[in-house]
């Protein structure tokens, strides 16, 4: 838990100062939208996983125009909601049975139920055209391990370096699993155990990465049938040691157990630019590879459990 609030400051933290990554997540979305063209099925809602700045969102509302579109990230407060998606929230237990609900959940129903009224029902034109768009968009402030979903609402969830970011992702595969229609599509990337590797001997503690095979099999346990999971290499250089640590702060954070607790001196920045140098090849670039998860699976149907008595029949054979 304590890691996880850590991660989460982190994010938060990046976002305020505007560190976007998009030098590298926005050519893997290319890569994942590309893999788009060969399913058939037309989402009607679409769950965007980790998407703080919206990039990975514009572009499938793009793709995908008719969609009900649903944004989940921890760095941002929710700002809006639609009454296509408000069907998706899920029902809190406190608002069940003979309980009442508390005054968190109150106040909840009620933004919900304000928000619903002041949005037109009337199909846009024209210049509404735009606000129609922003509508279809709800932006949710959550953790992806408890989705804030209800069981069984989206036919499309879409997770672009997301997964190895928790040190419990087979529970994100579990969790997505939860909130997908049957038939619908999970399509994410994540790094691979390979990445940075040239950094550990500079960064000992440096965060690990899942290992694709390890995905795989997380997945059919998750219950998601067909995985297709497969593995590409990004090769990243930079000309100067400080370029190259300002992106990988925008990467991400660390969530490894043993890094530091305090904060660095100057004479070890120096030291780390300096052992940088290591990475420069007779390009004049320094150099660092990325291995890339890309993959897919499909939301089978739940087996049906076997009851406590099942009946044997017995049958006397003719003399």
């Amino acid at each position: 838990m304590k890691q996880q609030f850590s991660m989460r400051l982190q994010h938060q933290r990046r976002h305020l100062l505007a560190m976007d990554a998009g030098f590298l997540w926005d050519e893997v979305h290319t890569r994942m939208l590309d893999r788009m063209q060969w399913v058939k099925q037309s989402p009607s809602q679409v769950l965007v996983l980790g998407d703080a700045n919206l990039r990975d969102a514009r572009r499938l509302q793009s793709a995908y125009p008719t969609s009900a579109m649903a944004v989940l990230d921890w760095a941002w407060a929710a700002k809006s909601v639609s009454p296509e998606t408000t069907n998706l929230m899920r029902t809190s237990p406190s608002s069940t049975g003979d309980q009442k609900p508390n005054w968190a959940n109150r106040l909840w129903r009620r933004f919900i139920a304000d928000e619903a009224s002041s949005v037109q029902h009337a199909k846009p034109s024209g210049r509404d055209q735009s606000r129609s768009s922003e509508r279809l968009l709800l932006q949710v402030a959550a953790d992806a391990h408890q989705l804030p979903f209800r069981a069984g609402c989206f036919d499309l969830l879409w997770s672009n370096g997301l997964l190895h970011w928790s040190k419990h992702w087979p529970d994100l595969l579990r969790e997505y699993h939860r909130c997908a229609k049957q038939d619908a599509l999970f399509s994410f990337s994540s790094l691979g155990v390979d990445s940075f590797s040239a950094l550990r001997s500079v960064a000992p503690d440096l965060m690990p990465f899942p290992d694709m095979h390890d995905l795989g099999d997380a997945l059919v346990h998750a219950g998601w049938a067909e995985p297709v999971v497969d593995m590409d290499r990004i090769t990243l250089t930079w000309r100067r040691p400080l370029d190259l640590l300002r992106d990988l702060r925008a990467l991400g954070g660390h969530i490894h157990p043993g890094r530091a607790k305090h904060l660095r001196s100057r004479h070890w920045f120096s030291e780390v630019q300096v052992a940088l140098e290591a990475l420069r090849h007779p390009d004049g670039l320094l150099h660092l590879d990325i291995e890339l998860i890309l993959g897919h699976a499909w939301r089978a149907a739940d087996r049906t459990a076997a009851s406590d008595w099942q009946p044997i029949q017995l049958k006397m054979k003719a003399k």
